[in-house]
């Protein structure tokens, strides 16, 4: 129906590492993928993850934080993503690296 097509956005989130075996001091990295299923564009779409207390850091400033056309914000152990826009039917990635921290 013209006219009646509506935003639809699916999210995946992946932990990514290597043996699926966690230890202090290991890189850890989560893969989050924002699609959106309809043919309209999507308009000031905004992730926001609280990273657990054990999880920190790589970088002086935060997280490693990789995200085309998306504005990156960093906030006491937070991850904020901002897209102006995803195009109809289009994906985009937000790539995630932090350190496990604790004692081995």
């Amino acid at each position: 129906m013209i006219g009646k097509e509506k935003e639809a956005l699916t999210l995946n989130c992946r932990l990514n590492h290597g043996d699926g075996r966690y230890y202090p001091g290991n890189e850890i990295i989560f893969v989050i993928e924002i699609e959106n299923n309809s043919p309209l564009p999507a308009r000031n779409i905004l992730y926001h993850q609280t990273m657990p207390d054990i999880i920190n850091g790589l970088e002086e400033n935060g997280f490693r934080v990789s995200a085309k056309d998306g504005r990156v914000i960093q906030q006491k152990g937070a991850v904020i993503v901002v897209f102006d826009e995803i195009k109809g039917n289009e994906r985009v990635r937000v790539v995630v690296t932090g350190r496990i921290g604790g004692k081995r």
